[in-house]
């Protein structure tokens, strides 16, 4: 290196508490002598990252690293209820390049339309990691058709996606199919639907289609009630 020449050393900065962080770097040379040159570093809580969109009914994963030199256990919260998320979570050691981990959200949600909320994870060493989430619920999608074969059933599972117990009423609209009525269903729990098939009288080979409805007891919001379709296929028994 010629003299009065320059050189510029990289120093990186991965802390790994919140504050700040004083330090300093020093070069040695056996011609130049000593160079000391302080260091500061700050450590501030981490920029929040997202949003995370997750439509109703369905989940995200959030990669999550940590940097710590120990295995950091965080709580983990959702600020709004239609979002779903474990207690907590442990991380192995990460220092320094850091030990990711996915933290799984479900959206769940009550009623149409948008929702807002963030998931926060908090550790007393760890410091606090801010995401915000952005769920879509939209008029459920139809399903089946369920196959039922003459003078059988079929069990469909149906869930209570209200915050509070809830009444359901059930129609078919073949009388071919018959539904058993079932009690109010506590909130975010599941219930089984018993539909069972008769083949009718006659010489029709069949099969026999019929839908199923099921909605929300709820004559004060008539004009934007939600329903759930369930398709359903009746066979003699002796068809494939």
């Amino acid at each position: 290196m010629a003299y009065g020449s320059e050189v510029k050393v990289d120093v990186r900065f991965e802390p790994h508490q919140l504050g700040e962080v004083r330090g300093q770097l020093t070069l040695n040379s056996d011609i130049g002598g000593e160079y000391i040159f302080p260091l500061h570093g700050v450590c501030t809580f981490p920029r929040p990252q997202g949003p995370y969109n997750i439509k109703g009914g369905g989940s995200v994963s959030i990669p999550f690293k940590n940097v710590f030199p120990k295995t950091t256990a965080f709580s983990l919260k959702s600020d709004h209820p239609d979002f779903i998320v474990d207690k907590n979570v442990s991380v192995l050691p990460g220092f320094p390049s850091g030990s990711e981990v996915k933290v799984d959200v479900r959206f769940e949600p009550h009623q149409l339309g948008a929702v807002r909320g963030q998931l926060t994870l908090n550790s007393d060493i760890g410091g606090e990691y801010i995401f915000p989430l952005h769920g879509v619920c939209t008029f459920p999608r139809p399903r089946g058709p369920y196959n039922i074969k003459g003078g059988g059933s079929v069990s469909i599972p149906f869930k209570n996606v209200f915050p509070k117990t809830t009444a359901f009423s059930l129609k078919v609209d073949n009388p071919c199919f018959n539904v058993k009525e079932m009690e109010n269903i506590p909130p975010k729990k599941s219930h089984n639907i018993m539909v069972s098939f008769e083949v009718p009288s006659g010489g029709h080979p069949g099969p026999w289609f019929g839908k199923l409805t099921v909605c929300r007891q709820n004559p004060e919001a008539r004009s934007n009630a939600i329903s759930w379709v369930f398709y359903l296929k009746g066979q003699r028994p002796q068809s494939s």
